[in-house]
């Protein structure tokens, strides 16, 4: 599809304290959860949306375009295209713009910390031209504008991610996700989409300038996983 239609659906919950609703403006988490980049589903993190909900969080879940319907960079589009319609439209729901924080779980933590990662590229540059590639060495070239700011994120969660997919894609294979299944999903070039490579191969010791343009990140993962191995 070369010009998706954004849908998000946003479910508001105030909160309230001794009965009373809260009148100021709500942090905010985006969630976008796994499935194995063909199975995922916008309503899977319903329970954890709604633990946050009574603790005073508005919260976000942001759905995409699973394999065979897109590739990566299909996923990775409508994923930043979700977080800029927060950054946009969040405080007509009493959301707090300053207070954002972006969780992704499985393939939700890989794809976006691609996103983040893209946008953090993208900011660096962003002085020099109002539109820029969101990366310049694995994504298609189709212009990207400046739509929001990786800087402006609270704090970014990456649960249960796989982020070195060149290490992984044999457990997926023996897991059941055909390796050339894999490679397909991701645009033929597996070491090209994954984040742990896309730092090595265009930062290196030089990560310094895309670190500054990230926001505090935290990852968990849980030892006893077999399906995406924590050293991941």
């Amino acid at each position: 599809v070369s010009d998706p239609v954004l849908c998000v659906d946003t479910t508001a919950f105030s909160s309230t304290t001794n009965g009373e609703v809260k009148s100021c403006p709500h942090p905010v988490a985006v969630l976008v959860w796994g499935g194995a980049w063909t199975i995922g589903y916008k309503y899977w993190p319903f329970v954890l949306a709604q633990a946050l909900a009574k603790n005073g969080v508005l919260c976000v879940v942001l759905d995409y375009r699973n394999f065979p319907q897109g590739n990566v960079t299909d996923m990775v589009e409508d994923i930043d295209t979700g977080i800029s319609w927060v950054f946009t439209n969040i405080h007509l729901f009493n959301g707090d713009t300053n207070n954002i924080t972006l969780i992704g779980q499985s393939a939700g933590a890989h794809l976006t910390a691609l996103s983040l990662f893209y946008r953090a590229q993208a900011n660096t540059t962003a002085s020099k031209s109002s539109t820029t590639n969101i990366t310049s060495t694995t994504v298609s070239t189709k212009p990207y504008p400046i739509m929001w700011n990786s800087t402006k994120l609270k704090h970014y969660v990456g649960v249960s991610g796989p982020y070195d997919l060149v290490s992984i894609t044999p457990l997926l294979h023996k897991h059941g996700l055909d390796e050339s299944l894999f490679k397909a999903i991701m645009n033929n070039n597996v070491r090209a989409y994954s984040p742990f490579h896309f730092i090595k191969d265009n930062y290196g010791s030089e990560g310094n300038c895309l670190i500054k343009n990230l926001p505090p990140i935290t990852l968990i993962h849980g030892t006893s996983d077999k399906t995406i191995g924590y050293e991941s």
